[in-house]
């Protein structure tokens, strides 16, 4: 227990913030594979995941339309999307350290479940929602100031220099070995847009509408981007 509370006072340490309820916070480190393997009911950090990315969203955006004043829309929403993508947030998690204090199922543990980029990168978003129920938007500024630094993400991301199609094509590329494939599924009739459908192999991964065909494309790896499982 000592070792455990330790681990936690550390972690807040990183993280800039700590919280008044730290139950909160173990909820937010508790994997489904802890809960069922336990013999009681235990609380995973599932619900926390849902809330905390609702509101990282909403703190990208606020810091973006603040900083970037001179930006689109469209620019906005690509550099978000660059931002709260699975694989920066592992980075970011992994830089707490979150897999370490992270609890799971004594299986999932020796299957190596703390190192995917998926387990952290849920659990980083967790600890947002735990935040935000402990102490509101301001402590979930907090984490992000500390945690968002350059030398965890680092310029690229924040200028969403890559636009959607270069980061989907990396993704998939480095998991499936596939190239993703466009295709106009709507031509646009006068004033119209087109739309678009992207996907790999067989899997329709979204779907995006623009005035010009590049627009849709960008529009249609953007939603696959946000679909995107890491």
């Amino acid at each position: 227990m000592k070792r455990r509370a330790a681990a936690l006072t550390t972690l807040q340490a990183h993280i800039g913030y700590t919280f008044l309820d730290v139950e909160l916070l173990e909820t937010a480190l508790t994997h489904a594979s802890h809960a069922n393997e336990s013999k009681t009911y235990v609380v995973t950090n599932e619900r926390m995941e849902f809330l905390g990315d609702a509101v990282l969203s909403f703190l990208v955006a606020e810091r973006l339309y603040r900083e970037r004043v001179r930006s689109s829309e469209g620019e906005l929403t690509r550099m978000r999307a660059s931002a709260v993508n699975k694989r920066t947030l592992a980075e970011v998690a992994r830089a707490l350290d979150l897999g370490s204090v992270l609890r799971l199922g004594k299986g999932a543990r020796e299957a190596g479940t703390h190192r995917l980029d998926s387990a952290v990168a849920n659990a980083f978003e967790a600890l947002l929602g735990a935040a935000y129920l402990d102490g509101g938007l301001d402590a979930c500024r907090l984490i992000l100031t500390r945690s968002f630094n350059p030398a965890v993400v680092p310029d690229e991301v924040w200028n969403g220099t890559k636009d959607a199609k270069t980061m989907l094509q990396e993704s998939v590329q480095a998991r499936l070995r596939m190239h993703p494939s466009y295709t106009v599924i709507e031509w646009p009739e006068a004033g119209g847009s087109f739309l678009v459908e992207v996907r790999v192999h067989d899997r329709t991964l979204g779907q995006g509408s623009g005035l010009s065909k590049a627009e849709a494309e960008q529009a249609a790896a953007l939603e696959a981007l946000r679909g995107l499982e890491p």
